[in-house]
C-alpha cells in the first residue's frame, strides 16, 4: 500500500519581484516598529539606503532578502 505524505505548506505566490520586495519592506517596517533600537535593523536600513543611493537596487533587495530569510529560520 502506498503511503501518502502531508502536502507541503503553500508558499505565498507573488505576481512580480516588485510585489515580493514590497512585502519584505513592509515586514522590515513592522520589525522596526516593534524594535526601534535594534542595531541589526538599523544596520540593514543603512546598508539598503547606501546601495539605493548608488543606484544598486539589486544589492539592496538582496540584503533585504538575506535579512528576511535569516529572520524566518
Amino acid at each position: 500500500m502506498r503511503e501518502t505524505r502531508p502536502a507541503a505548506p503553500k508558499q505565498p505566490s507573488y505576481k512580480s519581484a516588485a510585489e515580493f520586495t514590497e512585502v519584505l519592506r513592509q515586514t522590515l517596517e513592522q520589525a522596526r516598529t516593534e524594535k526601534p533600537n535594534d542595531p541589526e535593523l538599523k544596520t540593514l536600513q543603512d546598508e539598503m539606503n547606501g546601495f539605493e543611493a548608488e543606484g544598486k537596487f539589486a544589492e539592496s533587495q538582496a540584503a533585504l532578502r538575506k535579512w528576511f530569510m535569516k529572520r524566518r529560520v
